[in-house]
């Protein structure tokens, strides 16, 4: 929170003040008020609500690239139930990797990740967003990275890191969504 008081010329206590916080930790595709100006008496005027669509002045598109780029260099690792490491990844593991990559926290968990970040429709997808399933239980059990032209890049229990097609029949049957997180 303190990298935004200072990019947005206000106090981290501001910024808590404005969204009702009791705490300065802020969890990725947190929304949050931002106030623009603090005047002596305490009154604030509020920037609207926005997620931040991106780290280091990158943009969400450049970010996204990034992730799949980085996802690309894993193909082939094999797949280990709970694995978070280049010597073996599960779903979410491996989407946590990658993103770790670029200074984004995701839980180690696709639930989880599926109510993070802002939700994207299958038209309009970028390369890093990341895309779910609902496979051996009911609700987002499965997560891939989302790399362009119909194709996600996951974890597969059977495979390992691969590439595959958002419109094969097993996942265009069990897609659920995507998220952008950056």
């Amino acid at each position: 929170m303190w990298g935004l008081s200072r990019r947005f010329g206000t106090t981290v206590e501001a910024i808590q003040r404005a969204n009702n916080l009791s705490s300065s930790l802020i969890l990725i595709g947190q929304v949050l008020e931002i106030p623009e100006n603090t005047s002596p008496g305490g009154t604030t005027h509020t920037q609207k609500p926005s997620s931040l669509a991106s780290r280091s002045g990158e943009t969400t598109s450049t970010l996204g690239r990034r992730a799949a780029a980085l996802a690309y260099q894993y193909i082939g690792v094999p797949y280990q139930w709970g694995g978070t490491s280049p010597s073996g990844f599960d779903c979410s593991g491996f989407t946590l990797y990658i993103y770790r990559q670029l200074g984004v926290r995701l839980p180690h968990s696709a639930a989880d990740q599926f109510y993070l970040g802002t939700p994207v429709s299958r038209s309009d997808l970028l390369p890093g967003d990341l895309v779910f399933f609902e496979t051996y239980t009911q609700g987002p059990s499965h997560v891939g990275i989302y790399v362009g032209e119909g194709r996600f890049i996951h974890a597969s229990s059977r495979r390992g890191i691969s590439l595959d097609s958002l419109d094969s029949s097993y996942y265009a049957s069990r897609y659920l969504g995507a998220r952008r997180i950056f």
